[in-house]
């Protein structure tokens, strides 16, 4: 009976910690919800137009145009301009969201039928502008050269067959290639929305 009574004379302060206790239990996922978020903002790089650009999508933007890099035979790069091409690739990636939005409201795009005429045609003046796609110029018609293009891409799986170091150089010029025409084609949108 004695315990019991002493158990009663510390009823309050039990109540209270077994109240504080609940509380704690109760808020647990509250407080992991409002960590989850404030680390989700501490990813984002900046926001562009309400979209927000995470480090990750950041990171390979800037790793697919250091691979254009590599690929042209510029692969050491120094620290200042390691942070100069990440400035000219957020600059980049303001303004083609800016155009693209703008495009969009107007209904201006840049058809895969296009740009592969501009590409066949091989006079446009963007062609020059972007990294490896000015790298196949023909210089005695002073053109892209398509045919380039296709021979060299031939020449790569050709080796790559006999040689597995020309299967990673081959799957990095596709890669290269690839991101050379999505800078082309915002390179056209940009020039047909100024041009508007």
């Amino acid at each position: 009976m004695a315990a019991i009574g002493k158990i009663r004379s510390w009823g309050t302060f039990l109540v209270i910690i077994l109240g504080v206790v609940l509380f704690f239990f109760i808020a647990e996922p509250f407080g992991d919800f409002i960590r989850s978020r404030s680390a989700a903002s501490g990813q984002v790089v900046g926001t562009v137009l309400g979209e927000k650009l995470n480090i990750q999508e950041y990171q390979t933007l800037v790793d697919e145009y250091q691979e254009l890099l590599k690929l042209q035979g510029r692969d050491n790069l120094s620290e200042d301009d390691l942070n100069s091409l990440r400035d000219y690739i957020w600059q980049s990636y303001v303004q083609n969201q800016i155009v693209a939005d703008q495009a969009e409201k107007l209904g201006l795009t840049v058809t895969d039928e296009e740009l592969a005429n501009i590409l066949k045609d091989g006079t446009h003046t963007m062609l020059t502008q972007v990294p490896l796609i000015s790298e196949f110029i023909n210089q005695q018609t002073r053109k892209f050269d398509f045919n380039q293009v296709t021979a060299y891409k031939q020449a790569l799986n050709q080796n790559a067959s006999v040689d597995p170091r020309y299967a990673e150089q081959a799957s990095l010029f596709d890669r290269c290639w690839q991101v050379a025409e999505r800078m082309l084609r915002q390179q056209l949108l940009m020039s047909k929305y100024q041009s508007l």
